[in-house]
C-alpha cells in the first residue's frame, strides 16, 4: 500500500527536483519536507501545519492534493490510533494547553508582584521603625532632645494673656488666634494641630529640638514657634492645621506623609487662595 512519504518523494523524484528547489517554491523548510517524505510526521508541527504542508507539496508535484491529504489521514490514523479528524482536533487542543500555560503563568507573574509589594512595605516600616529607635538612641547617648510634654498653665497678669495657653477666641465668626506669637519676637508664629483621625507627628526646629506623638481623633496640639520649624505627618488628610490662629489649606490626602518647613514669613502660602472680587 503506497504511502504519502513513498509517493511525495517518488513524483519528485521523477520531475528531477531536489529538495532545496522545493523548498525555495514551496517556502517549506527542508527538515519538514524531509520528514513528510520519510513519514516522520512527529517531527511536524502541531496544529493545521501538517494538513498545509502536505497540501502543498502536493499541488506542487502536480498530484490530487485532496487524495493525498485524505491519505495522510488515514496513515495517522493507522499508526497512532487517532481519529481522521487528526488536524481539526490536535490545533484546539493545543490552543487550550497554550492558554492554560498563560493563564498560569499570569497567576504566578501576579503573585510574584504581590509578594514583592508586601516585601517592600514590611522592609518599608522596618526601616522607618529601625530609623526612629538608631535615632533615639544615639541622641539619648549625646545630648537628648526635648520632647514635647503639655504646658502646664501658669496665673496670668491682668491684662496680658496666659503663657503656654494654645488659643483665645478671636472675633464672633472667625477661627480662634494664637496671641502669643507676638511676644516672640519678628520669627514667631502659632500652629495649632487638630486631629479627626489618627496622626504620627513629628516636629523639629534646629538639631536637638523634637516633638513626636501621636494624635489621636479629637485631641489637637497648639504651640508657639520662634523661628522655621519642620514637621512631618504620618497622615496629612487627618488632622486641621491652624496657622496664626488662620485655618490652612491642607496638606495631603488620607494616608498620605507629608513634610513640611514653616515659618512666619511663609506662612501665606499656606493659607487656601482668596479669589479677588
Amino acid at each position: 500500500m503506497p504511502n504519502v512519504g513513498e509517493t511525495l518523494k517518488q513524483r519528485r523524484l521523477e520531475r528531477n527536483l531536489s529538495i532545496d528547489e522545493v523548498a525555495e517554491t514551496t517556502k517549506i523548510g527542508v527538515f519538514f519536507l524531509q520528514a513528510l517524505e520519510s513519514n516522520e510526521f512527529k517531527k511536524l508541527p502541531r496544529g493545521a501545519f501538517p494538513k498545509m504542508f502536505v497540501r502543498s507539496y502536493a499541488r506542487y508535484l502536480g498530484l490530487d492534493d485532496d487524495k493525498i491529504v485524505q491519505m495522510f489521514y488515514e496513515q495517522i490514523a493507522a499508526a497512532e490510533a487517532v481519529p481522521e479528524s487528526f488536524a481539526a482536533v490536535s490545533a484546539p487542543t493545543s490552543r487550550s494547553m497554550r492558554k492554560s500555560r498563560r493563564t498560569v503563568q499570569l497567576i504566578a507573574a501576579l503573585a510574584i508582584l504581590l509578594a514583592l509589594a508586601v516585601s517592600a512595605y514590611l522592609v518599608y516600616q522596618a526601616q522607618e521603625r529601625g530609623g526612629e529607635e538608631g535615632e533615639s538612641s544615639s541622641q539619648a547617648a549625646s545630648k537628648p532632645p526635648t520632647r514635647w510634654t503639655p504646658p502646664e498653665p501658669k496665673p496670668a497678669q491682668a491684662g496680658t494673656p496666659a503663657q503656654g495657653a494654645a488659643a483665645t477666641e478671636g472675633a464672633p465668626g472667625q477661627p480662634p488666634f494664637s496671641d502669643a506669637a507676638a511676644s516672640l519676637g519678628p520669627a514667631g508664629f502659632g500652629l495649632r494641630l487638630q486631629a479627626h483621625d489618627y496622626c504620627w507627628v513629628r516636629i523639629t526646629r534646629g538639631e536637638t529640638e523634637q516633638y513626636d506623638f501621636i494624635l489621636k481623633p479629637g485631641d489637637s496640639f497648639a504651640r508657639d514657634f520662634d523661628g522655621e520649624i519642620s514637621m512631618k505627618l504620618g497622615n496629612a488628610g487627618g488632622v486641621n492645621l491652624f496657622l496664626n490662629g488662620q485655618p490652612a489649606a491642607p496638606l495631603g490626602q488620607r494616608g498620605e506623609v507629608v513634610t513640611v518647613a514653616l515659618s512666619r514669613g511663609n506662612i501665606p502660602q499656606y493659607l487656601p487662595k482668596t479669589e479677588e472680587p
